[in-house]
């Protein structure tokens, strides 16, 4: 994949190798083999055993649909479980490490790194004993969802998948990482 940048006075176009300007340039070095395609990971978003298009290449957000709501759910990874209401969940991957996760508490991961991180977001403290409020992971962390009208948003605003009371949203790295020229 080759990302190009047609408004780069509006746009940041972090993931495009060129702009409107020097894309010609751009395609030749490709074309002629000049450029190597790097590896980004990617996530897949898992309800009900289906996978949810399309893989993300940032992030995907769980939460609730009326952000004034909290978000109610178990959360589950590597043996651990924990009931938790907060704000929502986001899942990220070393892309999307430097977005939306970071500014909830995530940390800023390595571009070629393959792990997934998780933070969760405004947790509501009943008990000081939480301990699934942030990490990283190569299995798959399960979030059940206890939320009437809860949704999950993969890579920003525009793709959004309602979720039912009592489904089970897994976070898997995608076996397909994209192959882009930056």
């Amino acid at each position: 994949m080759v990302g190009i940048n047609s408004r780069p006075d509006f746009s940041v176009g972090w993931f495009c190798a060129a702009t409107l300007h020097d894309y010609e340039t751009t395609l030749r070095r490709i074309l002629a083999g000049e450029a190597t395609p790097r590896s980004l990971s990617r996530c897949v978003v898992v309800v009900g055993g289906q996978e949810l298009p399309p893989p993300a290449l940032n992030d995907f957000l769980y939460t609730a649909v009326n952000p004034a709501t909290s978000t109610v759910y178990s959360i589950e990874l590597d043996g651990r479980k924990e009931h938790q209401k907060s704000s929502g969940i986001w899942v990220s991957t070393a892309a999307g490490s430097t977005a939306g996760i970071l500014n909830a508490g995530g940390t800023r991961m390595p571009m070629e790194a393959t792990m997934l991180q998780f933070a969760v977001r405004e947790v509501f403290r009943r008990k000081d004993t939480l301990r699934l409020l942030r990490g990283t992971f190569t299995g798959g962390l399960r979030i059940t969802n206890l939320t009437p009208e809860a949704a999950v948003w993969v890579d920003g605003g525009h793709i959004r998948h309602d979720l039912g009371y009592g489904d089970v949203i897994e976070a898997r790295q995608s076996p397909n990482p994209l192959m882009i020229h930056l």
